[in-house]
């Protein structure tokens, strides 16, 4: 996914554990796990409108799920490390004004809510928008 569309590290979890939640009880949208993790991760119910925060064509910033078998998971890691830059979790998933433009026009939080909010809530304001997902149109 694009990590500059990512509203923080909770942001993350907590759309990772929504989707997981909703594979166990069988009430996914998506076969697969990690098209159902993209879902949730977007705010979106709609599978192709989740594709607006996967990766673009050229280098991008990106934040990675693995999901399987610990010695999987491993193999998995070590091949995906030859091909990026690594940089740390903390900050490549920190909410900043500089992923603040995308973000609200991906999550369509409009100027309303922030002033009603504070632009300090705007991660909180798309956590939001995962929390709704099952129910959007």
């Amino acid at each position: 996914m694009n990590a500059d569309l990512i509203a923080g590290e909770r942001h993350l979890h907590f759309a990772v554990g929504k989707a997981l939640r909703a594979i166990a009880a069988g009430r996914n949208i998506a076969n697969d796990p990690g098209i159902e993790i993209m879902r949730y991760a977007s705010g979106e119910r709609q599978i192709e409108r989740s594709f607006s925060i996967g990766l673009c064509k050229g280098e991008n910033n990106a934040v990675f799920v693995l999901l399987g078998k610990m010695d999987n998971l491993v193999l998995a890691l070590s091949a995906l490390k030859e091909l990026i830059t690594e940089k740390p979790c903390s900050e490549l998933l920190a909410y900043s004004d500089y992923k603040k433009q995308g973000i609200l026009s991906v999550f369509g939080i409009t100027d309303a809510e922030i002033e009603a909010s504070g632009k300090e809530h705007i991660p909180e304001l798309v956590i939001e928008r995962v929390a709704l997902a099952d129910f959007a149109k």
